[in-house]
């Protein structure tokens, strides 16, 4: 395959030139639901990624939280492995986490919002057509005269 460089690449752009390195470093991120033991996830994805073809002893595979979303903790999993081997890594990299989750019977992430209404200041209209209030202190209604 030949690579064509631009002009302006070579003197205005960085060139990254990935074979001069002995290995890459895959990059997947993996959601967990809130439920799930991430303790557990993160030691079940070490030994699965590090069973997949080609991805190195040296340096072992990284699984570690990430950040954090409404849906739980991202673990970013990243096995390396020789440059020739990159797209084979990646692509069973993201089955191994697939694999994972099912084996485990882990459960499907969903963003979870609380929302917490406070009441204790709402005006409404009675029955009887007086205006009622809470009290903020004692949490009773009382009836507002008229007059």
């Amino acid at each position: 395959m030949m690579t064509t460089v631009a002009n302006n690449k070579i003197f205005a752009d960085n060139i990254q030139n990935y074979s001069a390195n002995p290995y890459s470093r895959v990059n997947w991120l993996a959601q967990l639901a809130h439920e799930v033991d991430h303790n557990q996830a993160i030691t079940l994805f070490k030994a699965k990624v590090s069973q997949i073809p080609n991805v190195l002893d040296s340096p072992a595979p990284d699984v570690e939280i990430i950040t954090f979303n409404l849906a739980g903790p991202v673990l970013a999993v990243h096995p390396y492995c020789n440059n020739n081997y990159y797209w084979q890594v990646y692509f069973d990299t993201n089955k191994a986490i697939l694999e994972t989750f099912g084996e485990a019977g882990y459960a499907v992430p969903n963003s979870v919002i609380q929302s917490i209404i406070d009441l204790s200041m709402t005006v409404i209209v009675s029955s009887c057509h007086h205006l009622k209030e809470v009290d903020t202190e004692t949490k009773s209604q009382a009836c507002i005269s008229k007059n």
